[in-house]
C-alpha cells in the first residue's frame, strides 16, 4: 500500500511540477502585461495540486501522455569539480582595507582537477560518505504526510492567533474611526459588489492595533483597518483603500490563498510549488491594482498617493499571515509605475474568456492517470523522460579555502560553533549580494525569493574533513568570497551598537553650552550625489567636538529640560564591525512627472517618480585597536512647496493636456567621524538648522561595543 501511494506521490508530483513550468512559458509568452490571464495560469496548477491523479479523461494531456514513473533514477553524475585550493597567510594589517580590488593575504596552494563527472572529492564535504541511505517506503510516506499535517497545522494556529489579537482589540460600532469607515465601506460596496453573494456577509473591524489593511475569513470576510491609519486618512484617501480590500473579497482571493496553503502543505518538499505560490500572490496584487484604477474611474495617482500614505502611516505592519489578502501592502516604485500606466487600459473585472481558457487548461492538465496504469508499471523497467538541462550560464567551481586563522579572529567574539557558523553565513550573503547587484532595480527578488536564494547558496557553502571551507560558487563569487575572507580578517565579528541623536535647538542655547568646538569644512562644496535619498548635496562647513559621554547625557537632560530644545530623532541600530549602516527618518512623496512612450505601448503613459524629505545617516563604524571610526555622512532635506505645471503631449487620441509636479527642495549634507574616537565618547556635529535660521542642529553618535 505504500508503494502505491509514493508511486501516486511520485506521479503527480512529476506532473505538477510539469504544468508549473507551462504555466511560467505560457505567462512569459502570453500574459507578462495580461495580469488576470497570469492569475488563471497559476490557479490551474493550485486546481491541479489538491486534485490526485484518480481521475482520467480524454480531455487531459496525460492520459495520453503519461508523465512519472517510480522507477525512473536520478542522476548520479555530477559536473561540480574542485578547481583550486586557497590558504589565508597572515592576518591582514589595520593599514589594509578590505575594499581593495588587488586581493592580498591569499595563496593558491594547489591546483587539482577531477574529471567531469567525479564524485570523490565532493565526498569530503562536511566528512559525509556519498551513499545515502535508503529509506523504506513507510517511513517516506510517515515523513511526507506529518510533514505536511504539521505545516498545516501550523498554519491553523497562526490563524487562530490572528483572529483572537483581532476579536480582542476591536474598537466599539460607536468610536468615530468606525463610524467614518462603516459610511465609506457601504458606499464601496454599493459600487462595486451591488449583488455579490458575499455583500451581507461582511464585516468591518477597526482595531487598536496595527494588523491590516488585510481582510480575513472565507465565509464571513471581516475588513481589518488599523485605527491610527483611519484617523489620519479623509474619505477622498480612505476610499481606494477600502476597494482595494472589498475586490479582494469580490474575486474571492481568500479561496484561492486557502489552496496555496493546503497545496503549499501537501507539496513542501516540491520547490516549484512554492514558487507558483509567490507568482500567484504578485499576479493577484496586479489585478487588484487594476480592478482599483478601474473603479476609480482611470485615476492611478489618486490610488497610489493612497497606496503610498498606507506605507507612510503604518511604519511598522504586521506580516500576519501568508495568505492572499492578509499580509502588509508591499509598494515599491516597479509597482508604481504600473499603477501609473493603467490610466485607460483597466479592466473592472475579469474577462470571460479568460474564465474560459482556465476552463479549458483545467480539463488539460488537471486528470492525471489512472491507477490502474500506475499499477501496471510495478513490474516494468520505464524510465521517465530525461529532464530538459537549464540554459547555462557562469560556470561553477568547487574552491578549498583554508581559514585558520580567520576563525580564531571570529572566536574572538563567539564560540566555537558559533564562528563556524557565522563564518558560513558571512560568505552566503557576500555571494548572494554579488548575484542581487546583477539584477535590475525592477527584477529584485521578493523577500520569500530573498530568503530562498540564501538557503540554496548555503548549501553550497560546506565544511570537509580537514576543515576547510567549501565554496561552490562563480568566479565573480569567489572574488567577493576572498574579500569578505579579508574584511573579517581585519575587523573579527565584533558588533556594535550605534546610537544616534538629532537635536534642535535656539542659538542662544547653542551658545552656553560648555563645549570647545573644532570648525570642519569640506574640500569641495559638494559630496558625491546620494540618489536613493533625493537629498541635495550641498555641504556647509560644520562645527565638531567629542565628549564623554556621560557629561552628554548629562548636558541633554538639562537642555530639555528648558523647554526649548527638541529630539528630533533618536535612532539606535546595531552593526558589525566594518558593515556600512543607512538611517532614514522623514516620509516619502509621491509627484506626477511627464508622460513617457513605453516599447509596444500604443499610448503615451504618465510616470510617477517619489521624493524623501526628513534626515538620512550613513555610517561604517569600525573598531580598530581599541578606538572607533564612525564616518558619517548626514544629509537634511525639506520640501518647501510644489509647484504645477501644465503642458500638452501627443497621444493616440491626439493631443492631451497633462500636469508636471516640480517640488522644491532645501537640504544640506555633510561627513564627519573620521577621526579615531576613544570608548566611553560621543561624537557631536552641529551646523545651522536648514528649516528654522535662529536653531542649531546637533547631530550626536555613540558607538560601543554590544557584549560590553
Amino acid at each position: 500500500m505504500e508503494n502505491g501511494i509514493l508511486q501516486l506521490v511520485w506521479q503527480h508530483s512529476l506532473q505538477l511540477s510539469l504544468v508549473v513550468l507551462l504555466a511560467y512559458g505560457l505567462r512569459s509568452l502570453f500574459a507578462r502585461n495580461r495580469p488576470h490571464l497570469a492569475h488563471a495560469l497559476w490557479g490551474i496548477v493550485f486546481v491541479k495540486a489538491v486534485i490526485l491523479p484518480y481521475l482520467a479523461l480524454p480531455t487531459s494531456l496525460f492520459f495520453w501522455f503519461p508523465v512519472g514513473s517510480c522507477s525512473a533514477q536520478a542522476p548520479t553524475t555530477s559536473t561540480s569539480k574542485i578547481v583550486a585550493y586557497y590558504e589565508l597567510r597572515q592576518p591582514l594589517t589595520p593599514e589594509q582595507t578590505p575594499s581593495r580590488k588587488n586581493v592580498q593575504g591569499l595563496a593558491p596552494l594547489q591546483i587539482s582537477e577531477t574529471p567531469s563527472g567525479s564524485v570523490s572529492e565532493p565526498n569530503k564535504m562536511s566528512g559525509q560518505s556519498a551513499s545515502w541511505t535508503i529509506l523504506t517506503p513507510p517511513l517516506l510516506a510517515t515523513v511526507w504526510i506529518s510533514i505536511a499535517l504539521l505545516r498545516f497545522s501550523w498554519l491553523a494556529a497562526r490563524i487562530q492567533k490572528l483572529q483572537r489579537t483581532v476579536r480582542l482589540c476591536a474598537l466599539p460600532e460607536s468610536h468615530a474611526s468606525f463610524q467614518l469607515a462603516h459610511r465609506e465601506m457601504q458606499e464601496c460596496l454599493h459600487q462595486i459588489m451591488p449583488r455579490h453573494w458575499l455583500r451581507n456577509r461582511i464585516r468591518l473591524v477597526i482595531t487598536a492595533t496595527d494588523i491590516g489593511p488585510a481582510v480575513m475569513g472565507l465565509f464571513t470576510p471581516k475588513l481589518v483597518l488599523p485605527a491610527n491609519l483611519v484617523s489620519q486618512c479623509d474619505p477622498k484617501t480612505l476610499r481606494p483603500i477600502l476597494m482595494h480590500e472589498l475586490i479582494h473579497v469580490r474575486r474571492l482571493d481568500l479561496f484561492w490563498g486557502f489552496l496555496q496553503v493546503l497545496a503549499t502543505s501537501l507539496w513542501w518538499f516540491n520547490p516549484l510549488i512554492h514558487l507558483a505560490s509567490r507568482r500567484l500572490d504578485q499576479e493577484t496584487e496586479r489585478c487588484c491594482d487594476e480592478e482599483t484604477v478601474a473603479a476609480l474611474q482611470n485615476k492611478p495617482l489618486l490610488y497610489a498617493r493612497s497606496m503610498l500614505f498606507v506605507l507612510q502611516t503604518q511604519n511598522s505592519t504586521s506580516n500576519t499571515f501568508s495568505l492572499t489578502g492578509m499580509r502588509s501592502m508591499e509598494f515599491n516604485a516597479e509597482r508604481m509605475k504600473r499603477i501609473m500606466s493603467l490610466k485607460n487600459q483597466a479592466h473592472k473585472r475579469t474577462p470571460g474568456w479568460i474564465l474560459a481558457v482556465m476552463l479549458a487548461g483545467i480539463l488539460v492538465a488537471v486528470p492525471g492517470a489512472t491507477i490502474a496504469q500506475v499499477d501496471s508499471t510495478d513490474d516494468k523497467n520505464i524510465s521517465s523522460k530525461p529532464q530538459v538541462e537549464p540554459a547555462k550560464k557562469s560556470v561553477e567551481t568547487l574552491v578549498a579555502y583554508q581559514i585558520t586563522d580567520t576563525l580564531a579572529k571570529i572566536r574572538l567574539d563567539a564560540k566555537d560553533e558559533e564562528s563556524r557558523k557565522l563564518l558560513r553565513e558571512f560568505v552566503a550573503n557576500a555571494i548572494l549580494q554579488t548575484t542581487l547587484d546583477t539584477k535590475k532595480p525592477g527584477n529584485l527578488p521578493t523577500p520569500d525569493e530573498h530568503t530562498a536564494m540564501l538557503e540554496s547558496i548555503l548549501s553550497g557553502v560546506q565544511w570537509n574533513e580537514d576543515k576547510q571551507l567549501i565554496v561552490k560558487a562563480t568566479s565573480a563569487q569567489h572574488e567577493s568570497v576572498r574579500k569578505i575572507i579579508q574584511h573579517l580578517n581585519l575587523f573579527g565579528a565584533t558588533q556594535l551598537a550605534l546610537s544616534t541623536k538629532i537635536v534642535s535647538l535656539t542659538k542662544k542655547q547653542f551658545e552656553t553650552l560648555d563645549l570647545t568646538w573644532a570648525v570642519q569644512t569640506s574640500p569641495a562644496n559638494f559630496l558625491p550625489a546620494n540618489i536613493d535619498s533625493g537629498i541635495p548635496q550641498f555641504t556647509p562647513p560644520i562645527l565638531v567636538t567629542d565628549v564623554d559621554t556621560q557629561k552628554c547625557d548629562d548636558m541633554l537632560n538639562q537642555i530639555f529640560a528648558n523647554g526649548k530644545a527638541t529630539c528630533q530623532s533618536a535612532p539606535q541600530i546595531a552593526v558589525y564591525n566594518g558593515q556600512k549602516a543607512s538611517i532614514f527618518t522623514g516620509s516619502q512623496h509621491a509627484y506626477a512627472a511627464d508622460f513617457v512612450k513605453r516599447a509596444n505601448a500604443e499610448v503615451n503613459t504618465q510616470e510617477a517618480f517619489i521624493l524623501s524629505e526628513g534626515i538620512s545617516i550613513s555610517s561604517t563604524p569600525q573598531w580598530i585597536e581599541g578606538k572607533f571610526k564612525l564616518n558619517l555622512v548626514v544629509a537634511l532635506a525639506k520640501i518647501e512647496n510644489v509647484t504645477q505645471v501644465s503642458f500638452r503631449t501627443e497621444s493616440k487620441d491626439g493631443v492631451q493636456t497633462a500636469n508636471l509636479e516640480v517640488p522644491t527642495v532645501n537640504g544640506i549634507r555633510f561627513q564627519c567621524g573620521e577621526s579615531p574616537l576613544p570608548p566611553k565618547r560621543s561624537l557631536i556635529a552641529a551646523t545651522v538648522d536648514p528649516n528654522q535660521k535662529d536653531h542649531m542642529l546637533l547631530i550626536i553618535a555613540t558607538c560601543r561595543k554590544l557584549n560590553d
